[in-house]
């Protein structure tokens, strides 16, 4: 599929009030500073309408799109989903209420994945939570890790947009993006060599 751009409602890892838009240009880049002025001034011309957000459906004008199945299949390309349904069972994955709410839970529904979800329902205000990386916002899934008392437990908790994900080990302590990069290195020159 060939598009011009997409938009992204994001506050990052900030509290709601702090929520705005990206726009995000065909070549997967943050738009430039004209893009963007150029965008927010046709916006504020579109707030000069009773229905400033009514879809126009004109042959080859806009196209409403669900990028899901198509990226979950891009998924299921990369990743081996049957080895990590294996692994599930003692798997958490806390959303804190963000846009990534649930995404887990269908990539591996194919493959009769379950995990425990946490906070997995997005909301607009993220629950109240400032939808972050935070100490603040981990007792819940590390008190779930911690009451499996499985060796091979593994923690999973993704911010408010998705964009960052922070891993805790079967004892609910966080492991390093180092140690991350270290494991993915590790898999890929000795397993995949490809």
């Amino acid at each position: 599929r060939v598009s011009t751009g997409g938009l992204v409602l994001t506050g990052a890892d900030e509290a709601y009030q702090y929520n705005g838009v990206k726009f995000i240009t065909s070549r997967m880049a943050i738009a430039s500073e004209d893009t963007t002025e150029d965008i927010e001034a046709e916006l504020e011309r579109l707030l000069q309408y009773s229905h400033p957000l009514q879809i126009t459906r004109n042959a080859g004008e806009k196209e409403v799109y669900n990028p899901k199945p198509a990226y979950f299949r891009k998924i299921g390309q990369y990743v081996d989903l049957e080895k990590i349904a294996q692994i599930a069972e003692y798997t958490a994955v806390d959303y804190l209420h963000g846009s990534a709410s649930g995404y887990l839970r269908e990539i591996l529904r194919p493959v009769q994945g379950e995990i425990l979800e946490l906070q997995n329902a997005p909301l607009p205000d993220f629950g109240g939570l400032t939808p972050a990386l935070l100490n603040d916002n981990l007792s819940e899934i590390q008190q779930a890790l911690r009451d499996w008392n499985q060796p091979l437990a593994l923690g999973l908790v993704l911010d408010g947009d998705g964009s960052n994900l922070l891993v805790l080990d079967a004892q609910g302590q966080s492991v390093s993006q180092e140690e991350i990069f270290a494991l993915i290195l590790d898999y890929l020159v000795t397993e995949r060599q490809s």
